[in-house]
């Protein structure tokens, strides 16, 4: 099952929940001081916030448990985010990762689709409150995307075709398409751009082009 969770033994990923949130504003601190003016968020990428939800979740840390234990990972990454905001204290701008499951209903979607809404929701609260010191918070809602996490669609022929079907602009997404996207959000020049939530998905989200 590709949301079956077996790392737990490993030190450095049992810790995640515990370290990231610093380890992000000692990095955002670092950007700062280098002369960059914004960060990425990679933490709310979809391997841990979906797994979080998987009914075949048997790890035991934060990210583990019954279910109502597990409610705590999205508090993970709004901690990361606030330990961000605290960083930057000369403003910037902050890019999470949602998805276009998140936008649409996608059947067997409903793992991702309940994490990455709270993505979604994050991106425009976390907008409104650091509004006022030029934080400026945004995400990328990607579709498929071609990547090892993916292979297993985008390696089957079959899958691919039918996955290729549902997005308007008739191809599946390459990593320089959202690259690309968040590098254009984070770049100061966007000074204006705050609260978006930027679909990179080839119209899966929104369009329906054939019948």
């Amino acid at each position: 099952h590709r949301e079956r969770v077996t790392d737990v033994d490993l030190e450095h990923v049992r810790d995640l929940p515990r370290v990231l949130p610093e380890v992000f504003a000692q990095a955002c601190a670092r950007a700062e001081l280098a002369g960059f003016h914004g960060v990425e968020l990679h933490y709310a990428h979809a391997y841990t916030m979906a797994s979080f939800l998987s009914a075949t979740n048997t790890r035991g840390d934060g990210y583990g448990g019954d279910r109502g234990q597990r409610v705590r990972l999205p508090l993970e990454v709004y901690a990361a985010v606030r330990a961000a905001a605290r960083a930057m204290t000369g403003g910037g701008s902050l890019v999470l990762v949602s998805s276009a499951a998140a936008r649409l209903g996608l059947a067997n979607h409903e793992a991702i689709a309940a994490a990455k809404a709270g993505v979604i929701g994050l991106t425009l609260s976390a907008a409104a409150t650091y509004a006022p010191k030029g934080l400026r918070v945004n995400a990328v809602a990607p579709g498929l995307v071609r990547t090892p996490m993916t292979a297993r669609i985008t390696g089957n022929e079959t899958a691919l075709k039918a996955s290729t079907a549902l997005h308007a602009l008739g191809r599946v997404g390459e990593p320089e398409d959202v690259a690309s996207a968040i590098a254009w959000l984070l770049d100061p020049a966007q000074s204006w751009v705050t609260g978006q939530v930027i679909g990179v998905d080839g119209g899966l989200a929104t369009l329906r082009s054939r019948g």
